[in-house]
C-alpha cells in the first residue's frame, strides 16, 4: 500500500512540475515576443536613421517627418524607444540567452512528459495486477467456504 502512495505522490508531483514548466515557458514566451519586438523596432529606427528616413514597410510611410503624405503625422506619435549603439547587442544577447533558456526547459517538458506516459503505463499494469490479485483472493474465499 505505502507503494502505491508512492508511486501516485510521484505522479502528482510530476503533474505539478509539468504545470509549473508550461508557466514558465508561457511567460518566457511573452518576454521573447517583446525582447524580439524591442530589437525588430530598434533595427527599424536604425536603418531609418542610417538611411535617411527609408520607406521599407507599410506602417512607416508618412511618419518619418510628418510630411503632406503622412497626413499630418509627426515623430511623436510614434511610440518608439529611441535607439542607442549598445541596445541592440544587448536585446540581441537577451534573445539568444531566452532561447536557449526556452530550448532546455521545452527539452524537459519533453522528458517529463515521457516519464508520465511511461508511470501511466505502469500504473495500468499495476490496476491489472490488482485486479488479479483481487480475483485470486475471491477464488480462494470460495473455495474455503
Amino acid at each position: 500500500m505505502l507503494e502505491y502512495i508512492q508511486f501516485y505522490t510521484k505522479n502528482l508531483s510530476n503533474l505539478t512540475i509539468l504545470l509549473l514548466i508550461g508557466v514558465v515557458i508561457a511567460i518566457l514566451d511573452i518576454a521573447l515576443r517583446n525582447v524580439v519586438k524591442g530589437v525588430y523596432l530598434n533595427v527599424r529606427e536604425n536603418m531609418r536613421q542610417r538611411h535617411g528616413g527609408g520607406r521599407e514597410g507599410l506602417e512607416n510611410k508618412g511618419k518619418d517627418k510628418g510630411d503632406a503624405k503622412g497626413k499630418g503625422a509627426t515623430k511623436g506619435d510614434v511610440a518608439e524607444p529611441e535607439p542607442t549603439d549598445e541596445s541592440c547587442p544587448k536585446d540581441c544577447n537577451a534573445v539568444e540567452a531566452l532561447r536557449k533558456k526556452l530550448t532546455g526547459l521545452i527539452e524537459n517538458a519533453a522528458k517529463l512528459q515521457k516519464d508520465i506516459q511511461e508511470n501511466s503505463e505502469t500504473i495500468k499494469s499495476q490496476h491489472k495486477t490488482i485486479e488479479n490479485m483481487q480475483k485470486s483472493i475471491q477464488k480462494l474465499t470460495e473455495k474455503k467456504k
